[in-house]
């Protein structure tokens, strides 16, 4: 038999001897145990199953309704939060809630100036390349039997570009070539033809939009023709001839002064250049 034997009763020092391993929960198990025991002896309870009302003396049989409802208003009636509970749930306050408005009002004035200089730069290029396609149509599309012309109109701000196109209908034509600019009547209606217009006078301007001969002289009527992928140019509705070097369409920023142009070559494709 192992000595089981937790503390020595009359001083309360440990046993010498020698335990087993699991012999330290055994003496707190006991010492549970007798505990428990102590605590029934005093609040009056026989010790043994808590439903069994036989086991309960006189006077813990009288309170036994009264711990019973204390016992389910413990579990059902909701907890008071402390100070610092409250504290943590309260929601935020009018001043707090006025100082991220100011400071989203103050960042959004700081930004606004670089966000909007950063978009009116994407529009400008946008628009850059929407005039070199056009013009890009133009040299693609003067084929065999095809002439194209594009027509630059400036006459009181309001710029404006038309595109004409003018082909043969049989493969084998008998009367006079299409590939002669200068014999087509442009203003024909049958021909097939789209309008390009730009912002009316009536809004702010905020970009310009020109026409630079070889020469670099603006021109603000001016019309290339392509015919058999080679350009041809006119003002002042003149006649045409073969254009020598290069003419330039020039989109300028009005509010930091950036120009991007279009390079319409006398040969080549036309393209953006800056």
């Amino acid at each position: 038999m192992v000595d089981r034997t937790c503390n020595d009763q009359k001083t309360g020092a440990r046993a010498r001897g020698s335990r087993p391993p699991g012999s330290r929960n055994f003496c707190r198990a006991s010492q549970s145990v007798a505990a428990r025991l102590a605590w029934h002896h005093a609040s009056g309870l026989a010790p043994g199953p808590f439903s069994a009302t036989e086991n309960f003396s006189k006077k813990a049989r009288g309170l036994l309704p009264i711990m019973m409802v204390a016992r389910f208003l413990s579990r059902r009636l909701p907890r008071r939060r402390t100070a610092g509970a409250v504290e943590r749930r309260r929601g935020f306050t009018l001043t707090e809630i006025l100082v991220v408005i100011f400071m989203i009002a103050l960042l959004a004035a700081v930004a606004s100036p670089a966000f909007i200089r950063i978009m009116r730069d994407i529009g400008l290029s946008r628009l850059t390349m929407q005039l070199a396609e056009v013009y890009r149509r133009g040299y693609v599309e003067s084929s065999e039997r095809a002439t194209f012309l594009v027509r630059f109109r400036k006459p009181s701000g309001s710029v404006q570009i038309e595109t004409i196109r003018a082909a043969l209908d049989t493969p084998t034509p008998t009367l006079i070539s299409p590939r002669g600019c200068n014999t087509i009547n442009w203003d024909d209606p049958l021909l097939e033809r789209q309008t390009y217009r730009f912002a009316s006078t009536d809004k702010k301007t905020l970009v310009d939009v020109g026409f630079l001969g070889p020469d670099n002289a603006s021109q603000e009527i001016a019309d290339v023709c392509f015919a058999r992928r080679t350009a041809f140019v006119r003002y002042n509705d003149g006649a045409f001839t073969q254009m020598v070097g290069a003419a330039k369409v020039s989109v300028k920023n009005l509010s930091n002064g950036r120009i991007r142009r279009v390079l319409v070559p006398s040969f080549g494709l036309p393209r953006v250049i800056q």
